[in-house]
């Protein structure tokens, strides 16, 4: 297993090449810091990619909700819709390298959470 934590954005799939192709046998783990470092690290063979902004802002999400009074399972809930949703989104952006693919998959301003396995409703606009 191999981990790479750096601060910023400079760790790309081109950098990782020879790392990959030096220790075919290896999971390398990658802490991304946003989506666009997300997508530049697409192409890599990755074990794992997790970015810092997203985890950062899930966690204090479940603090509000909490905070606001939700019940447990609530805000489990929530989180994983959440989390289902931005999988898809980033999904479709590192496949197509535009970080505005799936755009209707985002949370908007008075907008209901879905039910568990229920799908997100397309915006208009």
């Amino acid at each position: 297993v191999l981990l790479f934590c750096l601060d910023g954005k400079t760790l790309t799939a081109k950098k990782l090449e020879p790392i990959l192709e030096a220790f075919p046998q290896a999971a390398v783990f990658v802490r991304a810091f946003d989506r666009r470092h997300v997508m530049t690290l697409a192409s890599a063979d990755l074990a794992g990619v997790y970015r810092e902004v997203f985890e950062s802002a899930v966690c204090m999400g479940r603090g509000v909700l909490s905070r606001l009074g939700l019940p447990d399972g609530e805000v489990e809930r929530v989180e994983k819709e959440y989390r289902t949703r931005d999988q898809t989104r980033m999904d479709s952006q590192a496949e197509s390298g535009d970080l505005h693919a799936s755009q209707h998959l985002m949370y908007r301003p008075g907008e209901q959470a879905a039910d568990a396995g229920e799908a997100p409703e397309e915006q208009p606009g």
